[in-house]
């Protein structure tokens, strides 16, 4: 079983890179990875050849044998997309910048165990290149990228596929 978590602060590009990888690996084997957006309803003994998880929580995967992929992005540009979509990290309430800040520096100590850390203000091709390359499965990027750009969001609520949410944007 190979076992890729990615990682990082909210409105950093994580599900973005979820979906990269998942993409990724559908083009390479055929076959859509097992997938986990909560932590708590991990199943290890998932029999797929290739378990796909994201999570905002750090530590909690940091003694894993996995492939660990950390989203980053710069903390002015991140609050100022979570005060347009109104969309803060769960434990902080709007208008508290300062507590935004503390745990985005925070999340930063998460990169120190990553195989690959991403940037959002890469191109999806790029993001493409990077993750492949640390995944080792190269050969269809160009079927990945396809399937990367036939993903949208909802119209409401929450795809518990593609973990996006009809407020996330698509374009690139």
């Amino acid at each position: 079983m190979k076992r890729v978590i990615v990682t990082g602060p909210y409105r950093t590009g994580t599900t973005l890179v979820y979906n990269i990888v998942r993409c990724l690996i559908k083009a390479e084997t055929g076959e859509w990875p097992y997938i986990c957006g909560n932590l708590e309803e991990y199943d290890s003994a998932n029999p797929n050849e290739w378990h796909v998880i994201k999570t905002h929580k750090r530590g909690t995967w940091m003694a894993t044998e996995s492939i660990v992929i950390c989203t980053g992005r710069d903390g002015v540009d991140t609050l100022a997309s979570m005060k347009r979509f109104d969309s803060y990290h769960p434990n902080i309430s709007v208008g508290d910048e300062e507590q935004f800040l503390r745990l985005h520096l925070d999340a930063i100590k998460w990169r120190r165990h990553a195989d690959l850390i991403v940037n959002f203000g890469c191109s999806t091709t790029r993001k493409i290149g990077h993750i492949s390359r640390v995944l080792g499965i190269g050969r269809h990027t160009e079927e990945a990228y396809r399937l990367v750009n036939e993903i949208k969001p909802p119209e409401e609520g929450h795809d518990p596929v593609t973990l996006l949410f009809s407020h996330h944007i698509t374009s690139r």
